[in-house]
């Protein structure tokens, strides 16, 4: 078992925590904690009958996540949590043997994503924060890739290590193509020359620092793409400090047939529909790739030979973008389909795969099937299973043999006969625009007079999906009713629908969720004096402003991870490539940026608020709670403060999930009263 001691003043070294100790040891030691921890997970499970569904059962991190067989379909990896500790694992499906690849206690670093190099080696893409000097000294999130063997305890290393006259990347994790024909080689794209500019590099997986290049910088590229055998065939280009010019992308592409790279198409951010390129077909002149079709994004492909570039389309869904990657084949090595939505939202243009998906739907009736993983010769899949809202369930699925077997659950703590799921509803914003939104209803039924939740998401331009919601679900549990609104602003209903988050923050997507609160009211007959605000980033932006901006609509607001000062937000991204775009979405004038942010009328705050914030978020700065804070007590307003160390934007770490939810519950049941729905 490994454990990465990674400290930020040496972030290239990495040892194995565990290596002193025997395989005997190890084994009786695994042996003995597994049997505690079912043990304990069988106890509380069985309490849920006579009582609340225990705290623990939702801020646990999920028992069992990412599935992915190997390409020989003989090794099962997947993430495990446990407590505080992120395990990824591997199960070898002939003899049963599990074994530890690698363990993070989410302090110094967190594991983002792995990928099968082949079928001995994983890459792993890992995290941890660091403070580098640019125009300011910035705290940020530096990524590296992990090469480590399955089966080889020693055998644990950085993928590429910079030499001393490279420049060290920021990024140094971005996997270009696992190479097909090259099982022990991978492109990389890593801007080794001039920050933010990225060659491709050939890496040989088996040495340090062997390295060729595979395609050179070129003006203003940020992302590289290459085609299913491995050759770079695409770049997408923006620029940066150039003001206004920062928001034109242009898609370079290289022509196989005399070797010359042209713009296949460009388009200016904010002002016209995107153009999102997904990917080669097994065929290496189509290009996969999402644009516009009546005002939604659809999938479309191009031959891009063609002399009139255009595009047929692939598929479209009816009054909504398509959102999802594609899914290729490992057989064909050929796009097959692509996910979108909620439940089974994942469609394929290929019937093979349509047929199959209907002998898994016969096989686990009534729930949503997802074909999660292949093997490469797909006679063996990995299946997850799930009711509308309720937490996933997997399954081995094994087409030789005729089997399917059940290999675990998402939170085993929680039994889904006992889940409020989720439903879609509609209600219709002041100005008459519609809004799609997810409710929870307490279990045992909405009480006349009861108390609720707005919980709007982050991003701004981000949505909520149907899928199973642990925050949601916890406030659910105890008698609330929840409604999460894809407010104006949201992705997923059109470009004209998302382009309405620009500069509107404190504008029309805020009072959207005071209609959804009103709306709540009349068609629930919950209690107007009884609804509090819960958002985390945006969301926890929109949840301060709303404690003085919209007191007659809501009686107490919490925040996690909430923006409260963008003119300080504005300097700091002022530091990175991303000022101008900053200054286009959300606005660049002191005067305007002072008028949205939520610390401006802090002496205004007119119900209790409870602020919570990670140390270690490097997405919004824990200063922008703290100030708030500050201006709170200075006014005499009621408020709690929780920071958390060595937390992350993304409440990677189970304890602090569980310290979050019962400071919301106390909180909740003191300013708008208990809700518990049995």
């Amino acid at each position: 078992m490994k454990t990465l001691v990674f400290p930020l003043a040496v972030p290239r070294i990495l040892s194995a925590f565990f290596a002193t100790f025997t395989k005997t040891f190890f084994s009786t030691f695994l042996a003995t904690f597994l049997a505690a921890v079912t043990a304990l997970l069988s106890s509380l499970a069985l309490s849920q009958a006579d009582s609340d569904i225990p705290i623990r059962a939702f801020s646990e991190r999920p028992s069992i996540t990412s599935l992915s067989l190997s390409p020989n379909g003989k090794q099962l990896a997947f993430y495990q949590y446990v407590g505080d500790t992120t395990y990824l694992r591997t199960t070898n499906l002939e003899s049963g043997e599990t074994k530890d690849v690698l363990v993070s206690d989410n302090r110094k670093f967190k594991m983002r994503s792995y990928h099968w190099a082949n079928n001995e080696v994983m890459l792993v893409s890992i995290a941890y924060p660091s403070e580098r000097m640019g125009w300011a000294r910035a705290e940020v999130s530096e990524t590296e890739l992990i090469r480590v063997s399955i089966n080889n305890n020693e055998d644990f290393r950085p993928v590429f290590v910079p030499g001393k006259k490279d420049f060290r990347p920021q990024l140094r994790d971005r996997i270009v193509s696992t190479l097909p024909e090259k099982p022990n080689h991978i492109l990389m794209q890593l801007d080794l020359k001039t920050p933010g500019l990225p060659a491709v590099y050939e890496i040989n997986l088996n040495k340090k620092r062997a390295k060729k290049k595979a395609q050179r910088t070129m003006s203003n590229v940020r992302r590289w793409m290459a085609d299913r055998q491995g050759r770079v065939r695409l770049g997408i280009a923006q620029s940066a400090h150039k003001g206004e010019r920062d928001r034109e992308i242009s898609i370079q592409v290289l022509n196989l047939e005399n070797n010359d790279w042209f713009t296949l198409w460009s388009y200016k951010q904010f002002e016209q529909p995107p153009i999102t390129p997904l990917g080669f077909a097994a065929d290496p002149n189509v290009l996969y790739y999402k644009a516009d079709h009546n005002g939604y994004a659809a999938i479309f492909k191009i031959d891009i030979r063609a002399e009139n570039k255009q595009g047929e389309l692939v598929f479209a869904a009816e009054d909504n973008d398509v959102a999802g990657a594609l899914i290729y084949s490992p057989l064909s090595n050929d796009a097959i389909g692509t996910h979108h939505g909620d439940g089974n939202g994942w469609t394929y243009w290929d019937e093979n795969y349509n047929r199959l998906q209907a002998m898994i739907d016969k096989a686990l009736p009534e729930r949503f099937n997802v074909m999660e993983s292949f093997s490469d010769d797909e006679t063996r899949l990995i299946v997850s299973s799930q009711k509308s809202g309720m937490p996933k369930h997997f399954y081995l699925v094994d087409r030789k043999a005729g089997k399917v077997e059940q290999l675990g659950s998402q939170y085993p703590l929680l039994d889904d006969s006992k889940l409020s799921g989720k439903s879609k509803v509609q209600y219709r914003a002041r100005d008459g625009l519609e809004i799609e939104a997810y409710i929870s209803l307490p279990h045992g039924g909405v009480k006349k007079g009861g108390p609720a939740i707005v919980f709007p998401h982050g991003g701004p331009m981000a949505r909520t999906w149907g899928g199973f919601d642990w925050w949601a679900e916890f406030l659910a549990s105890r008698g609330y009713t929840v409604i999460q609104p894809n407010f104006r602003g949201s992705t997923g209903y059109g470009f004209d629908f998302s382009q309405q988050a620009i500069k509107n923050w404190g504008g029309s997507m805020q009072s959207d969720l005071a209609d959804a609160a009103a709306w709540l009211t009349e068609s629930y007959q919950v209690d107007p004096k009884r609804i509090c605000i819960v958002g985390a980033s945006y969301g926890g932006y929109a949840a301060m402003l709303a404690a003085s901006q919209q007191k007659e609509h809501f009686s107490c607001a919490v925040s996690y991870a909430g923006l409260s000062d963008l003119v300080a937000n504005r300097t700091r991204m002022n530091n990175t490539m991303q000022k101008n775009i900053y200054a286009a979405m959300v606005g660049k004038s002191n005067k305007e940026l002072k008028q949205a942010s939520p610390l401006s009328y802090a002496a205004d705050v007119a119900m209790p608020v409870l602020l919570f914030h990670g140390q270690h978020d490097t997405v919004v700065p824990v200063v922008q709670s703290r100030s708030f804070a500050t201006a709170l007590e200075k006014n005499n307003k009621e408020l709690r403060y929780l920071e958390f160390e060595e937390e992350s934007h993304y409440l990677d770490k189970g304890s602090t999930r569980q310290v979050l939810l019962q400071e919301i519950e106390q909180f909740l049941e003191k300013h708008i009263g208990q809700a518990h729905s049995s």
